[in-house]
């Protein structure tokens, strides 16, 4: 005889398990306290764990993504950090191109600036490879 098939959602079709009798207790006790049969209290418990899972997954996914926001954040602030440095050096650079005499904070500062972009390694990692 050919097993019957259930169509849609909703219709209850067989499942059959084995468990401890500690576990059947702890699901009765539960079932007294909810309101619920044994096996509704058993569907529940199922229906929770896979929801629990969903909602695991959901929160490792935004942690990744936080952190990767954060490294961008990091990037991004790395990047501002050098564009300042960089404007602060040509306006520098442009005081001395128009004759006018630096002070000597400015003079220091242009010097630790010039020795700073001077001692980079080339190539780091922006430049594109030949085609």
């Amino acid at each position: 005889m050919p097993k019957r098939t259930v169509k849609g959602s909703g219709k209850k079709i067989p499942l059959n398990m084995r468990t401890t009798q500690e576990l059947r207790e702890k699901i009765n006790r539960a079932a007294g306290a909810s309101g619920r049969s044994l096996v509704q209290e058993v569907e529940y418990r199922v229906t929770l764990g896979f929801a629990h899972d969903r909602q695991t997954a959901i929160e490792n996914e935004l942690k990744a993504i936080n952190r990767r926001m954060g490294d961008a954040t990091g990037f991004r602030t790395a990047v501002y950090r050098e564009m300042r440095d960089i404007t602060e050096m040509l306006t520098l650079i442009a005081i001395l191109l128009h004759d006018k005499d630096l002070s000597i904070g400015e003079h220091d500062r242009l010097t630790k600036m010039t020795k700073h972009f001077a001692m980079r390694p080339p190539g780091n990692g922006t430049e594109r490879a030949n085609d």
